[in-house]
């Protein structure tokens, strides 16, 4: 009940108690799109929605469920961006990794072309 009461009046609660209860309630963690990433932040894939055959590549390459993903470069311009999974530096464009989800575990939020 508490859980319900939470979920539908967060904004009543101060933000340290909100952001405990999230934890607790496994809602902690930010959830989003490879691309959405910036460099120096990493996080472990959750979903892919990519044809069959880029899919194939890409699981080739060790982008699997709950593998460790860091983006360690973005280009001047934004396309395409560098990450590094399963000891492997792989660049990707924004079309692919868009289709790639990601929850965040770390890293600094920065402009992407560090």
């Amino acid at each position: 009940r508490l859980g319900e009461m939470v979920r539908t009046v967060p904004v009543f609660l101060h933000n340290d108690i909100k952001s405990a209860l999230r934890k607790e309630m496994g809602m902690g963690k930010k959830v989003c799109r490879l691309d959405d990433l910036h460099a120096g932040q990493w996080g472990r894939i959750v979903d892919m929605h990519v044809a069959e055959d880029t899919g194939q590549r890409l699981k080739d390459m060790g982008f699997v469920h709950g593998a460790r993903i860091e983006c360690v470069y973005g280009s001047p311009f934004g396309d395409p961006a560098a990450y590094f999974v399963k000891g492997t530096l792989i660049a990707l464009r924004n079309s692919d990794a868009g289709k790639i989800g990601v929850e965040v575990e770390g890293g600094a939020e920065g402009n992407g072309t560090e």
